[in-house]
């Protein structure tokens, strides 16, 4: 009589799997990730909590070094440098995500 072997069942996994675990395993991969979805979060946020308006112009404002009602101080219109260096990351980002999807 042949015996007859029990063998344990694997539960299947997909390659999507295999590459979550895989990335998981690399702490610089998953820093760089949680990295980049704060600054995707920033940059869409930022703007629409933002006291500033992109446009708004406050000639009396002009050329203010860094403080804390400008963190990033004013340019020479008066409008404030942090806002603007979100608005702009917003389409490095578009441009970016273009790019990679090939559209």
């Amino acid at each position: 009589m042949a015996e007859t072997k029990k063998v344990a069942k694997k539960k299947a996994i997909g390659p999507w799997m295999i590459a979550w675990q895989r990335f998981r395993k690399n702490r610089v991969a998953v820093v760089g990730a949680s990295l980049f979805i704060i600054i995707v979060l920033a940059v869409i946020f930022v703007p629409v909590i933002s006291p500033y308006e992109i446009s708004e112009f406050n000639l009396a404002d002009k050329e203010l070094p860094p403080s804390s009602k400008h963190w990033l101080g004013t340019d020479e219109q008066g409008r404030d440098v942090l806002l603007r260096l979100f608005m702009g990351g917003r389409i490095s980002i578009l441009v970016g995500l273009m790019a990679a999807s090939r559209w």
